[in-house]
């Protein structure tokens, strides 16, 4: 990356020092004033201590869900256009330290498919979600990402507002409409549309810009328009079930 400076990088990760500082105070103090003291006593005590254990990662998961957002949120750090891979430019600057503070929890929101926390967590961090709105995937830039209402976004999909090409970066806003389907494990890179009622098939690839009608259904690497019927051998069996 060029633009490499010292006080930048020292910058963002003060930043990200006392976002983090901000996730671990609640906690660390219930830990240290409630449930470690339980540790030190006798056999019952000690499981009440566990139980007490469970509820402060909790606590701790909350608080790694609604600080960073807030903090991010309170910095404007929001990124747009296309601009050279490059520290000195604020959008790049934003973008990292927006991946800093908001990945370590994402990624862990997406390994235990915690969808409704997965909701609030995108929408601190500036992505517009609609109503049940079933949130699988790990979107990496929420700040570039809307999804309509009866939406279901598949697990281990991944959804990318940001794009580097020949040292540039790119952001792009990726929409999904209203009762929409994205497929398992599907990627969707910026600029990517898909509108209403429309279906992205399971492991598919959605280009960058490319946009997908109302109610029709993309599949394969790239994704491009597939037939309901192209499963069917033949005429004669489409005909038979009623095709």
């Amino acid at each position: 990356m060029r633009g490499y400076n010292l006080g930048i990088v020292l910058k963002i990760t003060i930043i990200t020092f006392v976002v983090y500082l901000l996730v671990l105070i609640i906690p660390g103090l219930i830990f240290k004033y409630a449930v470690f003291p339980l540790f030190k006593k006798d056999i019952y005590f000690f499981f009440l201590g566990l139980l007490l254990l469970l509820a402060d990662l909790w606590v701790l998961m909350l608080c790694a869900i609604i600080f960073p957002g807030v903090c991010w949120r309170m910095l404007n750090l929001r990124f747009s256009g296309v601009h050279p891979l490059d520290l000195s430019v604020r959008d790049v600057r934003n973008w990292v330290l927006t991946h800093m503070i908001y990945l370590p929890t994402a990624v862990v929101l997406d390994f235990f498919h915690f969808y409704p926390l997965k909701a609030i967590h995108v929408w601190l961090f500036g992505g517009r979600i609609g109503k049940n709105v079933v949130m699988g995937g790990l979107v990496l830039d929420p700040s570039k990402f809307e999804v309509g209402d009866d939406t279901v976004v598949g697990g281990f999909s991944t959804i990318l507002g940001h794009a580097v090409e020949r040292g540039n970066i790119i952001y792009g806003k990726v929409t999904i409409g209203k009762k929409c389907g994205v497929g398992i494990r599907s990627l969707i890179l910026p600029g990517a549309k898909l509108n209403d009622g429309s279906m992205l098939g399971a492991q598919s690839l959605l280009a960058k810009n490319i946009e997908v009608p109302k109610n029709e259904t993309y599949a394969g690497v790239p994704a491009k328009k597939i037939s309901i019927h192209s499963h069917c051998p033949n005429e004669n069996f489409k005909k038979t079930n009623g095709y």
